[in-house]
């Protein structure tokens, strides 16, 4: 009779376990099918902005507003607004890559998304938050983050992906869990969003700053964009709220000028190596002398140069 004992205990617990085995890989294959439809190639959208050269973006980096953003203990959102071509993305990229958004990244989850006009997978702000929830879920190891979602994602299928007022909720209430500390959105190009789908993200911005977020909320927001008339009257809206911060990158303008000179040094020796030093000096000194230089005219000019070398190496000719 022991032994029959026994020998049943054995057959419960070995149901036990292979029933408890069976439920986690039925969770597991709950989450990694709502990961693939939140994924997409966010690195990779931003690792096609070129890298800082190093001296330029100090003008960014010693700013107080940013500072006091960054060391800020709550929720709070920083706009940082520039005409084109100031190199708003190569400044997003050095913020992400060189860890400045948080003083504190043991405890800091940092999510990005670029937006890009043209790019139906980039032009959304729906897109964007699956980004953001894709890098908060698997930066998370605790699984408590991406159990959130969960419930979502079996009400809604395949269609959360595309659901913004849904995944907002969502990214809400991951950021109001103690465990999801400190929550770093960096959001560049708002102004490539489609307008529509830009101007719902905004109000739901809107609508969170301008309310006490929970206590227990440390959502940050650090958006770039474009001065357009309609995303500065949004965010005007913000500017009685404590939580809300504006930046604007035109008054800097000198400060972007003379490090776009330092651009054009690094950037003539790298496109130009075969030249003689003297012309190499030439070009450089031709580019510094024009007014109203930027990034993005800089970039074209370069471009020029490089598919047409011969047309500009007086040592050729």
């Amino acid at each position: 009779m022991q032994e029959s004992r026994v020998f049943l205990d054995k057959i419960h617990n070995a149901l036990l376990e292979s029933g408890a085995e069976a439920k986690k890989n039925y969770e597991d294959q709950k989450e990694r099918a709502l990961l693939q439809a939140l994924a997409s190639d966010y690195e990779g959208h931003k690792d096609f902005n070129p890298r800082k050269v190093e001296g330029t973006c100090e003008w960014f980096f010693a700013d107080e507003r940013f500072r006091n953003w960054r060391n800020s203990n709550v929720s709070s959102l920083l706009w940082v607004s520039a005409g084109p071509g100031c190199g708003k993305s190569v400044l997003s990229r050095s913020l992400i890559d060189e860890r400045r958004l948080s003083t504190s990244v043991t405890t800091s989850t940092v999510c990005y998304f670029f937006f890009k006009d043209g790019d139906d997978s980039r032009k959304y702000a729906h897109n964007a938050l699956c980004a953001l929830l894709h890098q908060l879920f698997t930066h998370d190891t605790t699984g408590n983050l991406i159990a959130q979602a969960l419930p979502s994602h079996k009400n809604f299928g395949e269609t959360l992906s595309q659901n913004f007022s849904e995944l907002w909720k969502i990214l809400v209430r991951c950021s109001n869990l103690p465990e999801s500390g400190e929550v770093v959105c960096i959001i560049d190009a708002l102004d490539e969003c489609q307008e529509k789908s830009r101007m719902i993200f905004i109000e739901e911005l809107q609508r969170f700053y301008r309310h006490s977020p929970a206590p227990s909320s440390k959502l940050k927001f650090l958006i770039t964009s474009r001065p357009y008339d309609t995303i500065e009257a949004s965010f005007k809206q913000l500017s009685g709220a404590t939580s809300y911060l504006r930046f604007d990158g035109d008054d800097k303008s000198a400060e972007i000028s003379r490090e776009i000179n330092l651009v054009i040094d690094f950037r003539v020796n790298e496109v130009a190596q075969d030249f003689a030093e003297k012309d190499r000096r030439l070009i450089a000194d031709r580019l510094k002398s024009m007014d109203h230089r930027t990034y993005l005219w800089l970039y074209l000019t370069l471009n020029i140069i490089k598919k047409s070398p011969s047309e500009y190496d007086a040592g050729q000719k």
